[in-house]
């Protein structure tokens, strides 16, 4: 028994074997470490990878609408400008007989 004893560094003492919970024949936790690391780097991992893609498809969507309205690369007196054209083309032509109305 002079062998088996478990020496504590704070205190520079030797105690006996018995009193050293972790050392003493229980090998369950130094099984179980690996895994539950393993499983954490997993974990974070897949959460701040869901985080990276979640900004990305976020500002392709902000882009991609903005693109379909004309605005992602115009500055607001462009956009103004676009706006208007747009409804000009938009209004239809008034044929001779409307003319003649309105002017009467």
């Amino acid at each position: 028994m002079l062998g088996d004893t478990c020496f504590q560094s704070t205190r520079r003492v030797a105690l006996p074997l018995s009193c050293c919970p972790t050392i003493r024949n229980n090998t369950l936790p130094s099984l179980l470490f690996p895994p539950r690391f393993f499983g954490f780097i997993v974990v974070c991992a897949f959460t701040l990878l869901n985080l990276y893609v979640g900004v990305i498809f976020s500002q392709f969507s902000k882009i991609r609408m903005m693109s379909e309205t004309g605005s992602a690369f115009l500055t607001s007196d462009q956009n103004e400008w676009a706006e208007l054209t747009k409804m000009v083309f938009r209004c239809a032509l008034l044929s001779k007989k409307e003319i003649e109305i309105i002017v009467l």
